[in-house]
């Protein structure tokens, strides 16, 4: 790269972002997560006290990495990434098949020793963020073309200390489906060699950057930034690491036909969807008032694939602005399941993975790490295996003993919503599942 554009990278470092959570609006609460808007800095700043600034100073630790080059840093592994920031307008096509500089990504100095030593205590990727000082005070900001491009001339060498992993297997699902089991138990497997990147803010603000407004958002452009992104999330400078998993934010999946092209043809990977019984699923959702609300975002600001789907389900005989909390929730889970549907149709590339049939039953739950390439003939891997499947995998008692949850029955409004939408398409998926 050009030396004016390393310097141009070098002073646009000094840019990082200081909100601190979910950076696309959403925050972490006992509960789950919160729709809550995040302050912004003007806003954070004039709530201080004006002390000369020493109360801000005392309230940030210092920087381990201060005045350094965080260029360096990020070429030799040393910083990773961990958000990516579009603007409005950023993916609208045009006559090129390139984004601009207003697409920034942040990185820091990512650690993910401690979801290898003990994955059910960091299962998210917020989750490693948050036990990193430096990734949630210090954070560094590029552009994120300039900045892969430097990556990958710099990963050039044969003899080069870094590489990006390919993507072995994706984890889709419904809430409270025990997916978080199932990416937990991936990287029990094989610790050394696996990296789990949970729902991380990278992929669902790539992903949700055209939920809304598709015709003005190029599906092309996002497939870019989303492979670009693949590149830097698969970075590494560990020579056992070669296993790179993704689980992705259930509404993600709403765009996961964008995220398959972002990969070569060659390298596409195997896909899970896990899921479970309609009004089990919905109850447990409607239980907690963080989950509740973050998909009821969708009755005032639907995603396009959401609306169309009501659309063609209803006849266009019901908008969700008119329809009930229980109702909105169902849609969106059943527009969700759809979607998988249709993309397996499209490629044969996925599995659906039930609740009680594949996660309760160990062989099955074996049978489902294998199709994700992992070896579950090795004695010692199927210990790890079950040592990990004997955790809740994630939440307030993630890590602790698990037991079976107790199953209420479904309110009559829960069964009447997924009677129009989500009970449907589960019905459908055990269709599919008989046919395996």
């Amino acid at each position: 790269m050009k030396s004016n554009t390393r310097l141009l990278l070098t002073i646009s470092a000094a840019i990082a972002s200081i909100s601190q959570g979910f950076d696309d609006g959403r925050i972490i609460t006992e509960e789950g997560v919160d729709d809550g808007p995040i302050m912004t800095e003007e806003e954070i700043l004039a709530m201080m006290p004006d002390d000369g600034g020493h109360l801000i100073e005392s309230q940030i630790s210092p920087d381990p990495y201060d005045g350094q080059d965080p260029l360096p840093l990020i070429l030799d592994g040393t910083f990773s990434l961990v958000n990516i920031f579009i603007p409005t307008g950023a993916l609208k096509p045009g006559e090129t098949d390139t984004y601009g500089e207003n697409i920034r990504a942040d990185f820091c100095a990512m650690d993910y020793s401690e979801q290898k030593k003990d994955p059910s205590s960091a299962p998210m990727h917020r989750d490693i963020m948050g036990k990193i000082k430096q990734c949630t005070e210090h954070r560094t900001s590029f552009p994120l073309a300039d900045i892969v491009a430097e990556a990958r001339e710099f990963d050039s060498p044969a003899n080069a200390a870094t590489r990006s992993m390919d993507v072995k297997g994706i984890v889709y699902h419904l809430p409270k489906s025990g997916s978080s089991v199932i990416s937990n138990a991936l990287v029990a497997a094989s610790p050394s060699t696996t990296r789990v990147i949970s729902e991380s803010n990278v992929l669902t603000n790539i992903l949700r950057a055209c939920r809304t407004a598709p015709i003005d958002c190029s599906k092309v452009l996002q497939s870019k930034v989303l492979s670009d992104a693949l590149y830097m999330l698969g970075r590494t400078n560990d020579p056992q690491e070669e296993n790179l998993y993704l689980r992705i934010d259930p509404v993600g999946a709403l765009e996961m036909d964008v995220l398959h092209d972002a990969f070569e043809e060659a390298k596409k990977p195997n896909w899970i969807f896990v899921e479970r019984n309609a009004d089990e699923v919905l109850s447990k959702v409607l239980e907690g008032t963080a989950d509740s609300r973050y998909y009821m975002k969708s009755k005032k600001n639907p995603p396009a694939a959401l609306t169309q789907y009501v659309h063609v389900v209803s006849g266009n005989t019901v908008t969700l602005t008119e329809a009930s909390d229980e109702e909105v929730i169902s849609a969106t889970l059943g527009a969700i399941v759809n979607k998988a549907l249709k993309e397996n149709a499209a490629s044969g590339r996925g599995k659906f993975v039930d609740y009680e049939d594949d996660i309760l039953n160990t062989e099955n739950f074996y049978k489902v790490l294998e199709f994700l390439g992992v070896d579950m003939e090795d004695s010692a891997v199927r210990e790890a295996v079950d040592a990990e499947k004997a955790k809740r995998g994630n939440g307030k008692l993630s890590g602790q003993a698990w037991s079976l949850d107790t199953v209420t029955a479904a309110s009559t409004k829960v069964a009447s919503a997924n009677g129009l939408y989500l009970t449907h398409e589960i019905e459908r998926v055990n269709d599919v599942r008989r046919r395996y």
